[in-house]
């Protein structure tokens, strides 16, 4: 390849404009998000517009001597990006032609905006940018991506630049990408990401903070700029990657950035039996352990020496168990974690799913808490048994001890989850329920805070917020907190934001707002009985005594099937008046253990029979705080 006689600065071609020392693409005056690899790409490619860059060319140039096993993927994955930045394809290219088993052409007319006088009649070299200057590839094996990323991690400084108050370097997987074109492969793919952020996450946990999956699935399909992703989620490090599967057989590449100058750290690439990925994790991170003396706790050196493997279909199924469990559909859920367990009995991590999503069913009130729960215990149990140092199985465990009144035991179990994972977003989430019951208020902020540390994006963590401030009665604060996320949990169909809208409503005494918002929770549910029967109180402390009764008719004629929660029945009485009827649905929720019977002595809407004897002798027996 001959190289132009002047290296070009600032080039144009087409609507697009690319500035070589800064690094940037831009469309028609519009910043082109585009990572470092594709853009060297393209950098190289207009050195010599019109001819032929061979393969090995750009082996040479982007990729050091040791690095071509991988070479094939990371080439491929590095034009597919820069030609959908471009807009671009292979088969109608506009900007890059490929040429099979020779390499690529730039095709289109470009323009030299400002030749470097400096670089006049001297040969035009490979344009390296000055950011880019530490920039190399280097190919491990699959277990190293969560291992010695994170020994390598943990060694570094925290950059203060980044304005971090965790004290932990915080690291982001990123979704892993599709390499197959196949759409049914996304809830696998998106699964084997959140295990990989489950899996650093439990490494070194005082020193290593991993952002949760659901703030790391908004950079799904995107093409954000990893600097603004780091300042997005608070991260130092990237970890990005892609998957092919075929049959049993899975390929997975991934690759460390450096945030602060993108700097691509390192990479690796490993193909295997799916059932081998977790015996051959637990074997690289074992050695790497006991070689760089990484400070592992002594549960987890005993799990890595622990023969892992799962079986492959069990596996898949797990991942699409966790992908649906925050949906809607906690029905779908059950079932893929059902199957994987029959699969692999001895799977841990797919008793803990299954519990979960029964125990959610109680949070929600969709189903009854006692027969949810007695299906829900034995499941974490299992788990437990299967792997004690397992925090999602202590956090499902403690999960169910909080619905069924446990407090202190449930405060042990969500203590010993942080403990083992203080990554872990939902356990943060999950023990802000149990100190908002207690009326810890302080404590629990502080605790959603920490989950949202891990999940920055999570809308049903910032939701969580607005809802601790509703019982701390910070109504203004539980407003913005619930609108601030209301957008991204209404593409999840979630109708929590608007019943805690509702709620917040009241207490402002902007009823016809909080009927409206009752209503959209209604719709958004499917009409749970739960929603409607907030409505009722709604209508009943504005004044509309009538149809609050009708929908408690109405509620009282629901098949037996659908579960209505005894308490919001009684706040419907207290908002009517009747103390008496109200105390009477009080008993049965106490009888039946309704869930959310435990947030009774901080609910405002039964501010009212608090003076009465029989409230403090209901908040007792329940094992609140007087």
């Amino acid at each position: 390849m001959k190289a132009s006689a002047a290296i070009r600065r600032s080039v144009r071609f087409g609507p697009f404009e690319v500035d070589l020392c800064s690094g940037e693409l831009r469309k028609e005056g519009v910043k082109i998000k585009l990572q470092e690899q594709p853009l060297r790409l393209l950098a190289l490619l207009l050195e010599c517009p019109g001819q032929v860059v061979s393969r090995d060319e750009l082996r040479q140039k982007l990729w050091p001597a040791d690095t071509f096993v991988g070479f094939d993927d990371g080439l491929n994955t590095a034009v597919k990006k820069l030609r959908d930045a471009l807009g671009d394809s292979s088969e109608k290219p506009l900007f890059i032609e490929t040429l099979p088993k020779r390499g690529y052409r730039f095709i289109s007319t470009v323009t030299s905006l400002n030749p470097s006088p400096s670089s006049e009649g001297s040969p035009a070299g490979p344009t390296r940018l000055k950011r880019w200057s530490r920039s190399r590839i280097v190919l491990l094996p699959i277990g190293v991506v969560t291992v010695l990323l994170a020994a390598y991690l943990v060694h570094r400084p925290v950059r203060s630049e980044l304005g971090l108050s965790s004290g932990r370097i915080m690291l982001a997987v990123l979704p892993f990408e599709n390499l197959s074109g196949d759409p049914q492969q996304e809830f696998f793919i998106d699964g084997l990401t959140e295990e990989m952020i489950t899996e650093l996450g439990g490494l070194e946990p005082a020193k290593l903070g991993v952002i949760a999956r659901t703030s790391a699935m908004q950079y799904k399909h995107g093409n954000k700029a990893i600097d603004q992703i780091g300042r997005d989620l608070g991260v130092q490090y990237v970890v990005e990657g892609g998957v092919q599967k075929a049959g049993d057989r899975v390929r997975i590449s991934a690759q460390l950035i450096q945030v602060v100058d993108q700097t691509h750290l390192w990479a690796q690439m490993y193909d295997r039996n799916i059932s081998d990925i977790l015996a051959i994790q637990a074997d690289v991170a074992r050695a790497i352990a006991e070689q760089i003396k990484l400070k592992v706790s002594p549960e987890r050196l005993r799990e890595l020496a622990r023969p892992s493997s799962v079986d492959g279909d069990a596996f898949e199924l797990y991942l699409n168990g966790r992908y649906t469990f925050n949906q809607p559909n906690l029905g779908q859920a059950v079932d893929y974690f059902q199957r994987a367990i029959q699969k692999d009995p001895d799977y841990a991590l797919a008793y803990s799913g299954l519990a979960d999503s029964y125990t959610q069913q109680a949070s929600w009130g969709m189903e009854a808490p006692v027969q949810v729960l007695e299906k829900a215990r034995p499941l974490a149990e299992k788990a437990l048994a299967l792997n004690g140092s397992l925090a999602e199985a202590h956090t499902s465990l403690a999960y169910i001890r909080l619905f069924s009144w446990d407090f202190a035991g449930a405060e042990q179990e969500f203590k010993r989850a942080l403990d083992l994972d203080p990554s872990y977003a939902n356990a943060h989430h999950w023990y802000s329920h149990l100190l908002v019951a207690q009326g810890r208020m302080d404590e629990s902020l502080a605790e959603t805070r920490r989950g949202l540390l891990f999940d920055p994006l999570d809308p049903s963590l910032q939701v969580h917020e607005g809802w601790h401030n509703y019982y701390a009665r910070h109504y203004d604060r539980a407003i913005a907190s619930v609108d601030k996320s209301l957008a991204n949990v209404r593409r999840s169909v979630r109708p929590l934001p608007h019943s805690i809208l509702g709620l917040v409503y009241e207490q402002e005494r902007q009823y016809d707002t909080a009927i409206a918002e009752f209503g959209e929770a209604i719709r958004d549910s499917g009409r749970l009985p739960v929603y409607i029967a907030q409505l009722a109180h709604a209508q009943a402390v504005s004044g509309n005594t009538a149809e609050a009764l009708r929908i408690v008719e109405e509620l009282n004629r629901l098949p037996k099937q659908k579960y209505v929660p005894p308490e919001e029945i009684a706040a419907i009485y207290v908002a009517l008046g009747e103390n008496e009827t109200a105390f009477r649905w009080l008993q049965t929720a106490y009888d039946t253990h309704s869930a959310s019977l435990i947030n009774l002595n901080v609910d405002p809407r039964f501010d009212t029979l608090r003076a009465d004897p029989r409230f403090s002798e209901l908040v007792r027996r329940i094992g609140l705080p007087q």
